[in-house]
């Protein structure tokens, strides 16, 4: 019961920072290259 518990804490503590480092590297990533990245898009 207990290491189902610290499991579940560990697996929705990970998850929130793994989305907290997505959102900053993809805003990171995106902002200088957000006009590059519409003009590269049609072209492929």
């Amino acid at each position: 019961m207990t290491l189902f518990l610290v499991f579940a804490a560990l697996l929705f503590l990970s998850g929130i920072v793994w989305t907290l480092v997505d959102v900053a590297r993809d805003g990171y990533r995106r902002r200088p290259t957000l006009e590059r990245d519409g003009r590269d898009r049609p072209d492929r």
